[in-house]
């Protein structure tokens, strides 16, 4: 072995290591890379979730405001009167506008982007009435969403 040899094997050595160090870092470049090019997404899909969240509260606040009423009692002019709802007309009504709840930000105009709100009824037996109700709003993407969901008031359950 010549005088040289022990220091080209700390060359050899350090090369190594620089290597190992190059090699780590750009495999923590690559995984932070990846990793922020899903915040946008993440961030999405946790809006969305949040928008569900909303007209589904929004819908069973609505749902639970008409089961405190009787059958007969439910038509327009007493919905309108209890200000369930903001308009009626075609088997339609509409409660876009209508605070369901003392609390601020609680109609689906004031809730949701562009939220929209009504419901069907319609007549079955044993003097029940069955409420299809439909919750509608863009999402920050500008998606059209919505959420449907309904329920039986009346004898029949």
């Amino acid at each position: 072995m010549g005088p040289y040899a022990h220091s080209n094997r700390r060359r050899r050595a350090r090369g190594v290591v620089l290597l190992d160090v190059l090699l780590g870092v750009f495999t923590v470049t690559l995984m932070a890379a990846g990793i922020f090019s899903l915040l946008p997404s993440v961030h999405k899909s946790q809006d969305l979730a949040v928008e569900q969240a909303r007209a589904t509260q929004l819908a069973n606040r609505m749902l639970e405001h008409l089961q405190l009423l009787t059958p007969d009692t439910l038509n327009g002019e007493t919905l309108l009167k209890l200000n369930l709802i903001d308009s009626y007309g075609g088997g339609k009504y509409v409660f876009t506008n209508v605070p369901l709840d003392a609390g601020a930000r609680y109609s689906p105009a004031t809730a949701l982007p562009q939220g929209t709100g009504s419901f069907t009824m319609t007549d079955i037996e044993a003097g029940s009435v069955r409420i299809d109700l439909e919750i509608a709003w863009k999402s920050g993407s500008g998606k059209s969403q919505k959420i449907s969901t309904g329920t039986i008031v009346g004898g029949h359950r």
